[in-house]
């Protein structure tokens, strides 16, 4: 299977959005099954959470079957913070997934402060601090200080 061919599975069979939707299923149903998810990561805010395509592979298992790998980088408030894998046979058939976090450390110190930064932007733009200070602050992107704002009002 040469590049053009993998690129034209690819949109044929809608994989894009289809991994994206399997990453969110994912991650709600492992927050809905572990009881300690929020203990070892933080309250991760859905909002802040970026999906970025880096990679489409084709992979051949021998004494087995054919595979194209998807994979996806995680991003939480622009940091890089893991990756999802989802499968799909050459039919285009969900065939496996897999979600890693990096180390949960780091994630659950980034998700705790990005909160904090949250709370303060709350606290200021109730104040009436204008939206751009406001990021400058917190250092938030400006789509979620406009959230945010709508969110108080």
């Amino acid at each position: 299977m040469n590049s053009e061919m993998l690129k034209q599975w690819y949109k044929k069979h809608n994989i894009e959005q289809r991994s994206i939707n399997g990453f969110w299923t994912y991650l709600d149903n492992w927050r809905k099954e572990d009881e300690d998810f929020d203990f070892d990561y933080g309250e991760m805010d859905s909002r802040l959470i970026e999906l970025d395509v880096h990679k489409i592979q084709f992979t051949h298992l021998f004494d087995y079957d054919d595979f194209i790998d998807v994979i996806l980088r995680i991003y939480y408030n622009e940091e890089h913070i893991g990756s999802y894998k989802s499968v799909y046979t050459l039919d285009g058939e969900d065939e496996d997934d897999i979600l890693k976090f990096e180390d949960n450390r780091f994630i659950k110190i980034l998700v705790e402060t990005t909160n904090n930064s949250i709370e303060i932007a709350e606290k200021a733009l109730k104040e009436g601090i204008p939206n751009q200070v406001v990021e400058k602050i917190t250092g938030l992107k400006s789509s979620l200080i406009a959230d945010i704002k709508c969110k108080i009002s």
